[in-house]
């Protein structure tokens, strides 16, 4: 039990030290001359976390993550320009709702349980 504590408690300092390198470098980055490769160092981490996780935890992640990056692409669609036609919103919309839909659906109970 001490281990896994200790375990624990070096997991959320060397995250909680990762996330605060990343902001800053993405801070810095407009004096540096560019973005670091903040996103994939990330995305190298999230997939590696992602990866030590087992069926209905694995299946959980994956349907926030969709769900979460469906978000994402909504609110950045919606800042550009030709956003704000009809045609455009509904467009958007639907493809969040079907999205959203599809995340949900891995949820769904299956074979295995927690």
């Amino acid at each position: 039990m001490r281990e896994l504590a200790k375990s624990l408690s070096s997991f959320s300092w060397a995250l909680s030290l990762f996330a605060t390198q990343q902001v800053l470098g993405l801070l810095r980055a407009p004096f540096a001359g560019g973005a670091p490769d903040s996103s994939q160092r990330l995305e190298t981490v999230t997939r590696a976390t992602q990866g030590s996780l087992d069926g209905r935890f694995q299946r959980t992640f994956e349907a926030g993550d969709q769900a979460q990056r469906s978000v994402l692409d909504l609110v950045f669609s919606l800042a550009s320009p030709d956003a704000w036609n009809a045609n455009r919103l509904a467009a958007l919309s639907s493809r969040a709702l079907q999205q959203s839909t599809t995340a949900l659906r891995r949820l769904l109970p299956g074979e295995e349980t927690w």
